[in-house]
Protein backbone atom coordinates (compact mmCIF):
# COMPACT_ATOMS: atom_id res chain seq x y z
CA UNK A 1 0.00 0.00 0.00
CA UNK A 2 2.50 2.65 0.95
CA UNK A 3 4.59 1.81 -2.57
CA UNK A 4 1.09 2.74 -4.01
CA UNK A 5 0.57 6.10 -2.19
CA UNK A 6 4.48 7.40 -3.41
CA UNK A 7 3.51 6.61 -7.07
CA UNK A 8 0.37 8.12 -6.68
CA UNK A 9 2.04 11.44 -5.31
CA UNK A 10 5.07 11.11 -8.11
CA UNK A 11 2.44 11.44 -10.66
CA UNK A 12 0.29 14.47 -8.86
CA UNK A 13 4.05 16.41 -8.64
CA UNK A 14 4.58 15.85 -12.54
CA UNK A 15 1.06 16.45 -13.80
CA UNK A 16 0.74 20.06 -11.60
CA UNK A 17 4.55 20.44 -12.72
CA UNK A 18 3.19 19.99 -16.61
CA UNK A 19 -0.10 22.29 -15.47
CA UNK A 20 2.21 24.81 -14.06
CA UNK A 21 4.67 25.03 -17.19
CA UNK A 22 1.71 25.11 -19.52
CA UNK A 23 0.24 27.78 -17.70
CA UNK A 24 3.30 29.81 -17.46
CA UNK A 25 3.95 29.36 -21.24
CA UNK A 26 0.34 30.69 -21.93
CA UNK A 27 0.74 33.68 -19.74
CA UNK A 28 4.14 34.73 -21.33
CA UNK A 29 2.82 34.37 -24.65
CA UNK A 30 -0.69 35.93 -24.25
CA UNK A 31 1.16 39.18 -22.61
CA UNK A 32 4.11 39.04 -25.54
CA UNK A 33 1.07 38.88 -28.11
CA UNK A 34 -1.02 41.88 -26.61
CA UNK A 35 2.34 43.86 -26.56
CA UNK A 36 2.52 43.33 -30.24
CA UNK A 37 -1.35 43.97 -30.67
CA UNK A 38 -0.68 47.43 -28.71
CA UNK A 39 2.78 48.32 -31.20
CA UNK A 40 0.55 47.71 -34.14
CA UNK A 41 -2.45 49.71 -32.86
CA UNK A 42 0.29 52.50 -32.24
CA UNK A 43 1.60 52.59 -35.56
CA UNK A 44 -1.77 52.19 -37.55
CA UNK A 45 -2.69 55.45 -35.53
CA UNK A 46 0.14 56.95 -37.19
CA UNK A 47 -0.29 55.94 -40.52
CA UNK A 48 -3.61 57.39 -40.00
CA UNK A 49 -2.45 60.79 -38.76
CA UNK A 50 0.09 61.19 -41.34
CA UNK A 51 -2.84 60.76 -44.01
CA UNK A 52 -4.82 62.71 -42.49
CA UNK A 53 -2.30 65.53 -42.66
CA UNK A 54 -1.73 64.87 -46.17
CA UNK A 55 -5.29 64.99 -47.20
CA UNK A 56 -5.70 68.68 -45.38
CA UNK A 57 -2.66 69.46 -47.17
CA UNK A 58 -4.20 68.61 -50.09
CA UNK A 59 -7.54 70.25 -49.59
CA UNK A 60 -5.66 73.22 -48.76
CA UNK A 61 -3.85 73.57 -52.51
CA UNK A 62 -7.47 72.30 -54.08
CA UNK A 63 -9.15 74.96 -52.37
CA UNK A 64 -6.57 77.93 -54.38
CA UNK A 65 -4.74 78.49 -51.58
CA UNK A 66 -0.75 78.43 -53.02
CA UNK A 67 2.78 78.78 -51.71
CA UNK A 68 5.17 77.17 -49.33
CA UNK A 69 3.95 76.86 -45.96
CA UNK A 70 5.00 74.08 -42.97
CA UNK A 71 2.10 73.48 -40.31
CA UNK A 72 2.29 71.27 -37.05
CA UNK A 73 -1.08 69.81 -35.68
CA UNK A 74 -1.42 68.31 -32.56
CA UNK A 75 -4.59 65.58 -31.57
CA UNK A 76 -4.03 63.76 -28.51
CA UNK A 77 -0.28 62.49 -28.02
CA UNK A 78 -0.17 62.58 -31.87
CA UNK A 79 1.76 65.38 -33.73
CA UNK A 80 1.92 65.55 -37.30
CA UNK A 81 4.26 67.97 -38.82
CA UNK A 82 2.87 69.31 -42.64
CA UNK A 83 5.01 70.85 -45.17
CA UNK A 84 3.78 72.16 -48.37
CA UNK A 85 6.30 73.18 -51.18
CA UNK A 86 4.69 74.74 -54.44
CA UNK A 87 5.75 77.02 -57.06
CA UNK A 88 2.06 77.05 -58.89
CA UNK A 89 3.23 74.07 -61.62
CA UNK A 90 4.14 71.54 -59.21
CA UNK A 91 5.18 70.79 -55.81
CA UNK A 92 5.52 68.43 -52.51
CA UNK A 93 3.85 67.77 -49.56
CA UNK A 94 5.78 65.67 -46.85
CA UNK A 95 3.98 64.74 -43.64
CA UNK A 96 5.67 63.18 -40.24
CA UNK A 97 3.21 61.74 -37.87
CA UNK A 98 4.29 60.29 -34.58
CA UNK A 99 3.40 59.83 -31.24
CA UNK A 100 4.80 61.17 -27.93
CA UNK A 101 7.19 59.10 -26.85
CA UNK A 102 8.54 59.41 -30.84
CA UNK A 103 8.96 55.24 -31.41
CA UNK A 104 6.05 55.22 -33.68
CA UNK A 105 6.63 57.58 -36.53
CA UNK A 106 5.25 57.57 -39.98
CA UNK A 107 5.99 59.54 -43.36
CA UNK A 108 4.37 60.13 -46.18
CA UNK A 109 5.51 62.15 -49.18
CA UNK A 110 3.44 63.30 -52.32
CA UNK A 111 4.84 64.62 -55.51
CA UNK A 112 1.72 66.80 -57.49
CA UNK A 113 1.87 68.78 -60.08
CA UNK A 114 -0.76 71.71 -60.71
CA UNK A 115 -2.64 73.52 -63.81
CA UNK A 116 -5.57 75.60 -64.06
CA UNK A 117 -8.34 74.88 -65.64
CA UNK A 118 -11.53 76.90 -66.16
CA UNK A 119 -10.45 79.24 -63.12
CA UNK A 120 -10.00 76.06 -60.68
CA UNK A 121 -7.03 74.77 -59.81
CA UNK A 122 -6.38 71.08 -60.51
CA UNK A 123 -3.98 68.53 -59.09
CA UNK A 124 -2.43 65.54 -60.35
CA UNK A 125 -0.54 63.12 -57.88
CA UNK A 126 2.90 62.17 -59.68
CA UNK A 127 3.79 59.78 -56.87
CA UNK A 128 3.74 58.45 -52.98
CA UNK A 129 6.53 57.28 -51.16
CA UNK A 130 7.21 56.76 -47.15
CA UNK A 131 10.44 57.90 -47.58
CA UNK A 132 11.57 59.48 -43.93
CA UNK A 133 12.79 62.86 -43.87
Amino acid sequence: MCRRKGTLSIILILLFSALLSASTALVFFLTRGSAAAVSHEEGLRSVYAAESGANWALSRLSSGAGGSTALTLEEGDRTILVRITDDGESGRIKVRSENEKGDHRRFLTIDFSSETVDGKRILTVEDISSVPF
